[in-house]
């Protein structure tokens, strides 16, 4: 197929590989850009294919990277406690678009539980106790303990709550009682009086 390869064809062939392997195993370059030729047209055809998959390869890396880029951008956001941060880079590559929408599923689930908690939170602090936080089934660990304990302190206040009021009301009731005894034992004086 090559017909007899020369030395200078063997060097040419080696000095390809070499630039290869310092673009791809060991990161030296961030793009490939092998010019050279050889004597030999079947060897300077075959460089030539080889380029041209190594410049796919190389855009289809790119946009690996720029998806990875904005998944580190995400995570920090996500790490600051905001949570309406989303991956919405794509790439041809399918493990990573994979792993995009893994990410951003696990997000809405964040979002979607922290912003339920903030919601239940604010009506417990403004004393309206009806609600509970709806606990998705996969939920488990520390956020299943934090919504279980929100759910359970809505539950105590409730019930302080309650408490309170049918105190209010025997107290209510009591100092009724007390108003018409003392009223009573006043009438009762000015009449003996």
């Amino acid at each position: 197929m090559f017909g007899l390869a020369n030395n200078s064809d063997i060097n040419v062939l080696d000095q390809f590989f070499q630039e290869l392997m310092g673009y791809v195993v060991q990161n030296e370059n961030n793009t490939f850009n092998f010019n050279k030729t050889s004597g030999n047209a079947n060897v300077n055809s075959l460089l030539a294919k080889w380029k041209t998959q190594i410049d796919e390869l190389d855009g289809r890396n790119k946009d690996d990277m720029k998806v990875l880029g904005e998944m580190v951008i995400t995570a920090d956001k996500v790490e600051q406690g905001i949570y309406k941060c989303r991956v919405h880079s794509q790439t041809s590559n399918p493990m990573v678009n994979t792993l995009v929408h893994t990410v951003n599923k696990m997000i809405d689930s964040l979002d979607r539980d922290m912003t339920q908690l903030r919601t239940i939170v604010e009506q417990y602090s403004n004393d309206d106790f009806r609600n509970k936080v709806t606990i998705d089934p996969k939920i488990k660990a520390d956020m299943l303990a934090v919504m279980t304990s929100v759910n359970s302190l809505g539950e105590a206040l409730s019930n302080g709550a309650k408490t309170n009021l049918t105190n209010g009301q025997h107290l209510e009731s009591n100092a009724s009682t007390m108003s018409d005894s003392v009223n009573n034992l006043a009438n009762k004086a000015n009449q003996q009086a």
